[in-house]
């Protein structure tokens, strides 16, 4: 039950271009035409060293 909460919060708060395929894309590139003062939190993360540094028994989900 915690695996399936779990995996929803990481979906619904967490977005990656083809990252459902079995290939994904190496590079995203992420370009603004218009943004909206105040909007847009776009954040960028090096998930595979956040992967190296996570605990073990955090990594079987």
């Amino acid at each position: 039950m915690l695996r399936n909460n779990l995996c929803l919060l990481i979906f619904v708060y967490w977005y990656s271009d083809r990252s459902d395929r079995l290939l994904p894309s190496r590079v995203t590139i992420l370009h603004g035409i218009e943004v909206l003062q105040g909007s847009g939190d776009t954040l960028f993360a090096d998930l595979r060293t956040a992967y190296e540094e996570m605990p073990s028994d955090l990594k079987v989900f």
